[in-house]
């Protein structure tokens, strides 16, 4: 179908339509065109065709009864309506229908609309749910009232009688608080004995409320501040080092431990002390970082702290001696320098022979320990008991331990020096 403004040159007016013209104002009338009757006569002979009814020149009802043919034996590819495709549905006034294919009427809608809750309005006439459902695990459908024995009404604060579980807590900050949020912890005599908080830093603190802050949790850096004495009976683990006395002591992660007491950190601390003092070792071997007190020279260079302790470059020689107490003046041994080494001495034994009576000892000579050589009677024969004393011996074995050397009771150990 096309309008006479579709077709070119038929002087339609602006909306595409017939007019007569106006020949005081100018405007012609419209043309009409074999083009346009014909569109006219195809979209009738198009109406016959679907009602299947043959053209009748001598009849002029024939597009009506095709209508009125079309309208009651349906329309060709016509389909009903469907929640998938649009076509023609039937009415039903029905309020309690499921279908899905009928149309609600008027009279439907009105009646649902009556019976529906009002905007801001309330149920008057219902007196329970259609379905139950359940609050706090408890039956309602409106019938009854809703106890709720975990919430006591009478106090201002919410109490739980049970435990409550919770994935997640949110704790905002009270209106006008200079602070962040606060969890607050009551005694059994509902006493305000601590409580958790932000402070106005945004760090996390642990606060007891007659001892003040327990611990501090940084914001920024996440270093957490024990200002008070630390009581552990089972062990601490750290991933960071541990500092005590606002850096005054620390316990480091590579296990050194510094204080400002000696100043650096312990290890070495008591390295630098220990080096180049003699220490008797059980084994033969030397363990890593030690050297022999065996008179031999070292490298100042790959041990510049030994060769603080010996700036000769050379260690004694410890060997089969033993250590003596430096004199210092004391006089006992005077005389000594520090690291001479001093050989082994008996301190001077002396004595003497008084003999009396008629029978002298004449020509007698004695070495060494002295000691009865010979015995000779009255008659100068050979005694072997008591008479004249022919000759004296000295051996202190016969009463004494003896040896090539004079030394003390001992146990041989090997002695090193700490180097490194």
């Amino acid at each position: 179908m096309q309008k006479i403004g579709d077709i070119p040159n038929t002087r339609a007016d602006n909306n595409g339509e017939f007019t007569d013209g106006n020949v005081a104002g100018g405007v012609p009338p419209t043309i009409l065109p074999a083009e346009w009757f014909n569109t006219i006569q195809r979209e009738l002979m198009s109406i016959l065709a679907a009602a299947e009814i043959e053209a009748d020149s001598d009849a002029f009802d024939q597009v009506l009864l095709s209508i009125q043919k079309l309208v009651s034996e349906g329309i060709p590819d016509l389909k009903d309506a469907s929640l998938t495709q649009k076509g023609i549905v039937k009415l039903s006034s029905a309020t309690d229908s499921t279908s899905e294919t009928l149309a609600a009427t008027p009279k439907a809608v009105k009646a649902a609309v009556d019976a529906s809750l009002p905007i801001g309005g309330t149920a008057a006439s219902a007196t329970k749910l259609a379905t139950a459902r359940k609050i706090g695990g408890v039956d309602f459908d409106g019938t009854k009232d809703i106890d709720l024995p975990f919430i006591n009404t009478t106090d201002s604060n919410v109490q739980l009688a049970g435990v409550l579980g919770v994935k997640s807590l949110e704790v905002y900050p009270m209106t006008g608080s200079a602070e962040g949020g606060q969890i607050d912890l009551f005694d059994k005599d509902g006493v305000h004995v601590a409580f958790f908080d932000i402070d106005s830093g945004g760090n996390t603190r642990i606060v007891s409320t007659a001892a003040g802050v327990a611990i501090s949790i940084n914001k920024t850096t996440g270093d957490v501040t024990i200002p008070k004495v630390l009581n552990v009976t089972g062990n601490i683990t750290s991933v960071g080092s541990v500092r005590a006395g606002n850096g005054s002591a620390q316990l480091s992660t590579n296990g050194n431990i510094y204080g400002s007491v000696w100043g650096t950190d312990l290890y070495t601390y008591l390295t630098d002390q220990l080096i180049g003092i003699p220490m008797p070792y059980p084994l033969a071997s030397v363990p890593a970082g030690f050297l022999k007190c065996n008179g031999a020279a070292f490298s100042t260079s790959t041990y510049p702290r030994l060769a603080l302790k010996y700036p000769s470059g050379v260690l004694p020689d410890m060997r089969a001696n033993a250590i003596r107490g430096w004199d210092d003046g004391r006089g006992v041994d005077a005389g000594r320098a520090l690291l001479s080494q001093q050989l082994d001495a008996l301190q001077n034994i002396t004595g003497n022979f008084a003999l009396g009576g008629s029978k002298q000892v004449a020509g007698v000579t004695a070495t060494g320990a002295f000691g009865p050589m010979e015995v000779y009677d009255a008659l100068g024969q050979q005694a072997t008991g008591a008479g004249n004393i022919g000759g004296i011996t000295f051996d202190a074995s016969r009463v004494a331990r003896t040896a090539a050397e004079t030394r003390m009771r001992n146990i041989a150990f090997n002695y090193i020096v700490r180097a490194l």
